[in-house]
């Protein structure tokens, strides 16, 4: 299997990955945001929970206009915009290459109120964070 890793945006420029997770029973939607730099630092990163019932393809879409608007907030102009969704963005073969914000969406299964990260990876990514640096 090709391991299809996290590509790190031009020097200056800043790539954000997104990506949702569905609890059907629960009735709700994770969504996770990672932004990093050219070095693959990361410089903000949330996990959101939102009490849903979407299809799939709308969870993908709200984790992307949640991402933009993320990097709005932080003041951060993105470049590059990454998540598995097909209809919007180029398909990424599989899943490897968004990891990061997988774990994030993950991880907003698991809480009871939004969480934001600024300058740091939480403890639920930074196992693939380092993983993406290192190659």
């Amino acid at each position: 299997m090709i391991r299809h890793r996290w590509d790190p945006p031009n020097e200056g420029d800043y790539k954000a990955n997104c990506d949702s997770v569905i609890d059907c029973m629960d009735g709700r939607i994770g969504v996770g945001i990672a932004i990093r730099d050219s070095g693959g630092k990361v410089l903000a990163s949330c996990s959101q929970v939102f009490e849903a019932t979407f299809r799939i393809k709308i969870a993908k879409l709200m984790a992307i206009l949640k991402c933009l608007q993320f990097g709005y907030d932080c003041g951060l102009s993105l470049k590059v915009i990454e998540s598995d969704e097909a209809t919007v963005v180029k398909w990424i073969n599989d899943g490897d290459a968004n990891k990061v914000a997988k774990g994030l969406a993950i991880n907003a299964l698991g809480i009871d109120e939004d969480t934001f990260w600024m300058e740091e990876s939480p403890p639920c990514i930074r196992k693939e964070v380092e993983a993406d640096k290192t190659g």
